[in-house]
């Protein structure tokens, strides 16, 4: 039986004076590797999505940041902590792609959230 390739979005780390970096958590790609799964890091490329997916058995989009309400036709609120630009166009593209080709996603906590705003919802 062949393991089950699972692409995680990269979180975007951007620090004054550096370069930006794209990254996973060790931590949900050692919770996939022990459930038997290949764990894939998918950089922001959300132009992409589409043809990563095709690729892969499942998705991981992992916790993080706030979704800018903008997405979802809201108005920013101050006590959001927005999350990279990066990071949430691939989060979403990838959430979209995933939902159209009908391959499982994972999200935790923003992770959801970004399915939800993929697929057309709101948040409170």
């Amino acid at each position: 039986m062949t393991k089950p390739i699972i692409g995680i979005g990269s979180d975007v780390l951007r620090q004054k004076g550096e370069r930006d970096r794209a990254f996973a958590f060790v931590t949900y790609v050692e919770a996939l590797r022990n459930a038997g799964a290949i764990p894939v890091v998918i950089p922001p490329q959300p132009e992409n999505a589409e043809e990563v997916v095709e690729e892969l058995d499942g998705i991981l989009l992992a916790g993080g940041d706030d979704c800018a309400q903008h997405i979802y036709s809201e108005e920013r609120h101050p006590s959001v902590a927005q999350l990279h630009p990066r990071r949430q166009n691939n989060d979403i593209a990838l959430a979209r792609a995933a939902r159209r080709r009908g391959i499982p996603t994972l999200g935790i906590c923003l992770g959801v959230q970004m399915m939800n705003v993929a697929a057309g919802g709101m948040l409170i």
